[in-house]
């Protein structure tokens, strides 16, 4: 007897009183593959019918309200969606397979087969019971405490970052359990040893450790950076660029810098107090001709673009005394893991006591015949308490200022 035998005997048999729906639903509960090969091939058509439609549109001519090669930013570009013929098309082949599977569906009509699996699609069944949640992901009486939580652990610190992340997207239980092992292994970081006096004295603990001991940040490269590609091009088309032309630097800092300090700060240690309207009077003669006004952009970003910031400037030190463990594991993404899902642990502390959290990126790019200033900050507000009006009772502060000039 063949599987396919096996299978349309386990499976019941299609009469009036049992739609074409419940068949499949059948089918595909029992065989999960099935299940997640309909969920790749509907996610992957989507995917693609969008790619598609976003390269026809750049392949089209410029429309008629286009002013000055600007484009009115009112445009929007509606993907259309999938009508019922493509997915007919896309899911030709998986509906042949499903008869090989099961036979009794080679008296149903394709595009019927193909709008019920659309529909388990959009409302598949219930994930199956996994024995790893079941026995190590138990919770304590408590509802809060994992009972094998130092098993899990020991688990949790073979696995790669990757590994971690798909781990704790899986299900709301292994969400728990990698969150649980990361407090765990941000309890046991040095900045948690000492007494915690204040909340300052532990913010710059923090930031020594993630910015200072256990990874240092370097400035991006400005000869790859696209945004002042052009900007580079119209020096070095008029005068020589030397490399000791370009400098480099980046500053981190808790000092409480508003956005447009940018334009006014010192180029080497922006400090608020040294913001100064002043800028042209300054020594170099760079500063004497660049425009400046208008030339600086300010955005809200989320906590995941703030560390992808962060990663594109990190360099790890896996130094023993620093971690307080064997870091041959420790690379750039743990620190990275490490450092989001403390900022997301203190995101909830904060909002909990109806305080307000930030992250920003303000961009200042200055040109001239003969010089270029170019500034990134990264900045990250923390504010609570606000018991006695608008102001906060609580602030905290970071900044990731990445400087460039190139003066010919």
């Amino acid at each position: 007897m063949s599987l396919c035998d096996v299978e349309s005997e386990s499976l019941p048999e299609i009469t009036q009183d049992l739609s074409i729906f419940e068949l499949l639903w059948s089918l595909l509960t029992e065989n999960r593959d099935l299940l997640y090969d309909l969920s790749d091939i509907v996610h992957y058509a989507k995917v693609n019918n969008i790619i598609e439609q976003k390269n026809t549109q750049n392949k089209r001519k410029k429309p008629s309200n286009a002013v000055n090669n600007q484009v009115s930013p009112n445009a929007v570009n509606v993907v259309p969606e999938l009508t019922l013929e493509d997915y007919l098309e896309v899911l030709g082949e998986f509906v042949e397979h499903l008869r090989t599977v099961e036979p009794k569906l080679n008296e149903v009509e394709t595009q019927e087969i193909v709008e019920a699996l659309l529909k388990i699609n959009s409302e598949p069944p219930e994930p199956v019971p996994c024995e790893f949640e079941e026995v190590l992901l138990e919770l304590c009486s408590d509802g809060v405490t994992l009972r094998n939580h130092d098993k899990i652990s020991r688990i949790f610190s073979f696995l790669d970052v990757e590994t971690l992340l798909s781990l704790s997207l899986a299900s709301k239980k292994t969400f728990y359990a990698v969150k649980v092992h990361l407090n765990k292994e941000l309890y046991h970081l040095p900045f948690n040893k000492d007494t915690i006096c204040t909340n300052l004295i532990f913010w710059i603990e923090v930031i020594d450790f993630f910015f200072k001991s256990a990874g240092t940040l370097k400035p991006i490269d400005r000869t790859e950076y696209q945004p002042i590609l052009k900007n580079f091009n119209t020096v070095k088309s008029m005068f020589p660029v030397p490399n000791d032309s370009m400098s480099s630097h980046v500053i981190v800092t808790i000092d409480c810098l508003k956005p447009h300090y940018i334009v006014y700060c010192n180029h080497s240690n922006p400090m608020s107090h040294t913001c100064s309207s002043s800028k042209y009077h300054l020594a170099s003669s760079i500063y004497i001709a660049l425009d400046w006004d208008n030339n600086a952009t300010t955005k809200i970003i989320t906590c995941s673009e703030f560390i992808s910031e962060y990663k594109q400037r990190l360099q790890v030190r896996d130094d023993q005394l620093v971690w307080s463990f064997n870091p041959n594991n420790i690379n750039s993404k743990f620190l990275c893991l490490l450092l989001k899902h403390y900022l997301e642990t203190l995101t909830e502390c904060i909002l909990n006591h109806d305080g307000q959290i930030e992250y920003r990126r303000t961009e200042l790019i200055s040109s001239a015949k003969h010089g270029i200033v170019h500034r990134i900050w990264v900045q990250l507000s923390l504010k609570w308490d606000f018991r006695f009006g608008p102001d906060p009772q609580n602030t905290l502060y970071l900044t990731i200022a990445d400087h460039f000039r190139l003066d010919t």
